[in-house]
């Protein structure tokens, strides 16, 4: 096999073991061990009906304890690729992609407070990373470093999903104006974590990066590296250029020269970019010299 091919078979062989090892632990191996991580039976951040300072009615909102028993499952990988299929949809470049799923994870950082105990957790999740005040910081930043109305946009976007989502499915009330305000909504029809329907995303979050592949060609692997995500995307494209050093069909291309090249002749360099025999000779004497 061409080093080529192993180079990109060993990652790519590894994405994949580290997706059916983490859909295998969440369905058997961790279960039994579930009840000590955070959402399983600790205290609910909520309260009963009859202290109404504690809630806020809006349409759509109800007033009164969040549904369900103290069971739940946390699923922030179904948050974090939301955040990456929004920016991919939208055409976002990587920068802002990153940015993107950045904000629709940003709202559990109020889950570090379970590192002060059950008791702490309870008290302030869905607190400060799930307030309004948390999202415009965030969508400023965002904004501020990419430069773009598109930004704001999006990033106001993925940040929003994550507070939608939780205030439909996770059966926990969102303080969404924290700390000037203590009263916490939830959907009227809100479901628990322990729903079937929030496994069922789980699932959707492992088979949506193959599908956006397909039609975008694009992965999640873009957000650690953009030339390695090109090379995988290439590599198990179908071939429909002609390799410029042997005639045999190719569908990997010279970084350098643009030039089509096939996997026996292309060389990979150091930054996961591809290099045709001429430009690779010409990199490492310039990088001799």
């Amino acid at each position: 096999m061409p080093k080529i091919m192993l180079v990109i078979a060993i990652p790519f062989l590894a994405v994949c073991e580290f997706m059916v090892v983490a859909l295998w632990l969440r369905l058997t191996a961790i279960r039994p061990f579930l009840r000590v991580l955070p959402g399983r039976d600790c205290p609910r951040n909520t309260k009963s009906a009859n202290e109404d300072d504690r809630f806020v009615m809006a349409v759509g909102l109800r007033v009164e304890e969040a549904p369900g028993g103290g069971q739940s499952d946390v699923h922030i990988e179904c948050h974090g690729m939301l955040g990456w299929a929004i920016g991919v949809v939208a055409k976002a470049d990587v920068r802002l992609c990153r940015w993107c799923v950045l904000g629709a994870l940003l709202p559990d950082l109020d889950s570090v407070s379970y590192l002060f105990g059950p008791e702490a957790y309870g008290k302030h999740h869905h607190t400060f990373g799930h307030s309004v005040f948390t999202g415009l910081l965030f969508c400023a930043a965002a904004t501020a470093h990419c430069r773009s109305w598109k930004a704001l946009g999006l990033s106001l976007l993925c940040f929003g999903s994550h507070l939608l989502t939780d205030a439909w499915l996770s059966g926990w009330l969102l303080y969404l104006f924290w700390p000037f305000s203590g009263k916490g909504c939830v959907f009227a029809h809100a479901v628990d974590l322990a729903h079937p329907v929030n496994l069922y995303l789980v699932y959707l979050s492992l088979v949506a990066p193959l599908a956006l592949a397909l039609v975008y060609r694009r992965t999640p692997i873009e957000l650690l590296s953009p030339a390695l995500d090109r090379l995988l995307v290439s590599t198990f494209s179908r071939a429909t250029a002609v390799c410029h050093a042997c005639g045999r069909k190719a569908n990997l291309a010279c970084a350098r020269c643009a030039k089509p090249i096939c996997s026996r002749h292309a060389t990979i360099q150091r930054s996961w970019t591809v290099s045709c025999p001429d430009c690779g000779t010409e990199a490492n004497a310039n990088d001799r010299g």
